[in-house]
């Protein structure tokens, strides 16, 4: 019996990892082999993590807002390849923990039917494939998200009643996961935490233990990266671009209200987080999940209220909240009144919840195959390589306002720590463009390669250089 149990989990993980492979195959457009799209954040994320892997330290020699654990990811996909292909890999266990704990969510809460059951779980997983971006911070951070959640349901439920310390220490991990990436993805997070605690004070169930336990899960998970950068002198560079610089970036972005991008983001994001608001409010009004409902409803006002007070074109702070709302889906499954208000709620429920999911899958294949046909990558590609052939052995280059790409497949290292988008990131720090301009006024740089399109502030450029070669995207100046 405990051998047709062990062979059925596995077969059950096998499953998993083949769906997880295979949606990564035809929905990461940075890194399936599928596509040659090199273009966004994604790609700058494989800079940082093709320029660690040559030995170059991250935040002094180059920079980048984001957070170290980050860096760390891409760093690995770049130990095993150049290639997208290496972040392909490192993708693929982040993934299956992802789908895995999906299920375990899906399959904790208790179904009448099998076929009801599936059906969840399979526009649970529609719902990551909408909202989760490859190749960025939030994909990394998902797995954590979602067995914080996992684990906090069971206790918040009344499943568990002594709350699990290794649970506690989870929890700590997962926090201090998104602030080495992005703060504002522990929001999902933060209603279990926030009701978990209070549940866990009524229960006089050891609140400053798991507190303490929490901490030492933070604790355990920074302390590495805390030594690799104070042993490389570069612990406040890392704290000044992850902390400092990413607080006047929140302050300096503004919004940028259209109703045209309201309506997008309505669409593809924001509604179906104001559906697992509601699906909470109507379980909160049915006493049923009581405590659980209030954790789901205060992760989802506090992802709607960060999503509308921010630059609107920034989905990503919606895209961490598919545990959330895999939760009220379940929660909605699960739901049973004879009030017709909250029957006849429900229903409309489902039926925008349905629409909302056939609209925004239609909308991914049009992404997908507007992608397939863009040759964007492969004319940077292109052109980068026929600049390099311009460019003296081992000379000291720097990109100016040029796609990460660019030193991907170049194979050269810049000579300056700001080494792409210099003018868009300056304009969010003063200081920061006087140390621009500072790295250029010291000569260092022999060539200087940017992007025509882009254009430039920085008169050194014009008095110390000149035009030594172009293609129809790319100029390469030389020092004079």
């Amino acid at each position: 019996m405990e051998k047709t149990k062990n062979t059925q989990r596995i077969i059950k993980y096998i499953g998993v990892l083949l769906t997880a492979s295979i949606y990564l195959l035809i929905f990461s457009l940075n890194t399936s082999p599928l596509y040659d799209w090199q273009v966004g954040d994604a790609t700058i994320f494989r800079m940082l993590g093709v320029l660690a892997h040559r030995g170059m330290v991250p935040y002094t020699e180059f920079f980048d807002h984001k957070g170290p654990f980050i860096i760390l990811v891409e760093y690995l996909g770049a130990c095993i390849s150049h290639k997208p292909f290496g972040n392909l890999i490192v993708q693929i266990p982040f993934t299956f923990f992802s789908f895995l704990g999906i299920k375990r969510i899906v399959d904790y809460f208790v179904y009448n039917t099998k076929s009801v059951k599936i059906l969840v779980y399979i526009v649970s997983l529609l719902i990551y494939i909408i909202y989760i971006p490859n190749n960025l911070t939030e994909e990394y951070c998902m797995p954590f998200l979602i067995w914080s959640c996992f684990f906090a349901i069971r206790y918040i439920s009344e499943k568990e009643s002594k709350h699990n310390l290794w649970w506690s220490f989870l929890y700590g991990i997962t926090i201090m996961v998104c602030v080495l990436t992005r703060i504002t993805n522990v929001i999902p997070l933060a209603g279990m935490l926030l009701v978990g605690m209070i549940v866990m004070i009524k229960r006089k169930d050891h609140f400053f233990k798991n507190l303490l336990v929490i901490i030492g899960g933070m604790a355990v998970f920074a302390l590495p990266f805390i030594i690799y950068f104070v042993v490389h002198n570069a612990f406040y560079d890392m704290f000044y671009a992850s902390i400092i610089y990413n607080f006047k970036y929140a302050a300096n972005i503004g919004t940028n209200f259209s109703v045209t991008l309201l309506l997008n983001i309505l669409v593809r994001k924001l509604l179906l987080v104001v559906f697992a608001m509601i699906v909470s409010i109507m379980s909160i009004m049915t006493k049923k999940n009581k405590e659980l409902s209030y954790a789901v409803l205060i992760s989802s006002v506090l992802a709607i209220i960060l999503q509308l007070t921010s630059n609107l074109g920034f989905t990503q702070y919606l895209a961490v909240q598919v545990p959330i709302i895999v939760i009220a889906i379940c929660l909605l499954a699960k739901l049973e009144s004879d009030k017709i208000f909250v029957k006849v709620v429900a229903y409309c429920v489902i039926i925008i919840g349905a629409i909302l999911l056939v609209l925004n899958i239609g909308l991914k294949a049009k992404d997908l195959l507007k992608v397939r046909h863009n040759d964007a990558s492969y004319q940077l590609k292109k052109e980068s390589e026929e600049i390099i052939k311009k460019i003296d052995r081992d000379a000291n280059v720097i990109a100016y306002n040029i796609d990460s790409y660019f030193y991907i497949v170049s194979g050269i290292n810049p000579c300056y720590k700001y080494c792409i988008l210099q003018d868009w990131q300056s304009k969010l720090d003063k200081e920061m463009q006087k140390e621009i301009i500072k790295d250029f006024k010291s000569l260092k740089a022999e060539y200087v390669v940017e992007d025509i399109g882009k254009g430039r502030y920085d008169s050194v450029i014009d008095k110390h250089y000149k035009e030594a070669y172009r293609t129809k995207q790319l100029k390469l100046l030389k020092r004079k």
